[in-house]
């Protein structure tokens, strides 16, 4: 949690030098998009990696699902950045007329009405709700409500688009996940409350909450 809140003020300092906004999520994907910028300004390496992800999976491919206990790799020509932790993509300020992002739409369908999705600033209501950083599996994500959690703790399955949620529903806290808020507070939130968080503009909190598998039975209810 105080490595969350060291991010704080480094996620903090961008948006106010950049007029309020998020960061332009553009450009190399990857998680490059955050990494190359709001990344470069973390020079202590402690600060990537929770204690609690020892294990590093390499840069395979095949290895992008990744387990509890491991962190991220990702390579930017000679630079290797190791982590535990990622963004929530869809605060990002995407540029004008811009669709989609790495695959990820910009205007989401919830209920039959179109949300523009992205937040594009954290200076907005109810901040203490919207999450923007938190412990995770890979180097962002972009969670809906109609993401399912894994089926078990030890999964090694991972795609865009699909189930996004699991990539921060991970069990290295027992039964929780520390959580970087937009409105630069730290929360300490239960697997299952991930899903009643507002990831985006959308984001319907009050739908109804997944079946949850046998591993997170024990685990406090949102």
């Amino acid at each position: 949690m105080s490595t969350l809140r060291q991010w704080g003020l480094i996620w903090k300092m961008y948006c106010d030098d950049n007029n309020g906004f998020w960061l332009s999520g553009s450009g190399a994907g990857n998680g490059l998009w955050w990494l190359q910028t709001i990344g470069r300004q973390a020079k202590d390496e402690k600060m990537w990696t929770c204690a609690t992800a020892t294990v590093y999976r390499g840069t395979a491919p095949t290895g992008r699902g990744l387990n509890t206990y491991e962190a991220w790799q990702v390579t930017d020509g000679g630079k290797v950045y190791l982590g535990s932790l990622g963004p929530n993509g869809w605060m990002n300020n995407i540029p004008p007329g811009t669709t989609s992002q790495w695959g990820r739409p910009a205007t989401i369908q919830v209920h039959g009405v179109n949300h523009q999705a992205n937040w594009r600033t954290p200076y907005v209501k109810d901040a203490a709700s919207i999450p923007i950083f938190l412990d995770a599996m890979w180097v962002d994500a972009w969670p809906r409500q109609t993401d399912q959690p894994p089926d078990t703790e030890f999964w090694r399955e991972d795609q865009v688009n699909q189930n996004e949620m699991r990539r921060f529903c991970i069990n290295r806290h027992d039964g929780f996940v520390n959580v970087l808020m937009a409105d630069w507070s730290v929360q300490k939130v239960s697997l299952k409350g991930l899903w009643v968080l507002r990831w985006h503009k959308g984001y319907a909190v009050n739908d109804p909450l997944p079946v949850w598998p046998a591993w997170m039975a024990r685990f406090k209810d949102p």
